[in-house]
């Protein structure tokens, strides 16, 4: 799904501990930071099945560079 908008490196999915069950988030790393800023733009609000994709606002993204 994210590979569309360039080379994924690493994708991190969050799972509880206990339940091993997934907690409804995850990171997404790419190659390249304007294939990342790309995948944010065109992905934050689309719905897969019963979700939907909401990426942080661009000042939050900034503060984990």
């Amino acid at each position: 799904m994210f590979e569309r908008f360039g080379r994924v490196t690493r994708v991190f999915l969050a799972k509880d501990r206990e339940t091993n069950m997934a907690k409804g988030f995850a990171f997404i790393s790419f190659a390249d930071r304007s294939d990342a800023a790309r995948a944010c733009d065109k992905m934050d609000g689309c719905k897969l099945m019963h979700s939907v994709f909401l990426v942080p606002p661009l000042n939050m993204r900034l503060m984990s560079v």
